[in-house]
């Protein structure tokens, strides 16, 4: 995120894939991202990980 701010970004969008997509735990995961983050991803489906 700091190498973001230093090189002018001024969105970023994360997404997560099928590793994360599919875990078990996929809150868990998802929210310990956002906590270290700052930033909730969003999930890219199947089709579009294909693309």
């Amino acid at each position: 995120m700091d190498q973001a701010v230093r090189l002018g970004v001024d969105h970023l969008y994360p997404f997560v894939t099928a590793a994360v997509r599919d875990a078990t735990n996929v809150d868990e995961v998802i929210d310990r991202i956002e906590a270290a983050s700052g930033i909730r991803p969003q999930f890219l489906s199947g089709e579009e990980e294909r693309g």
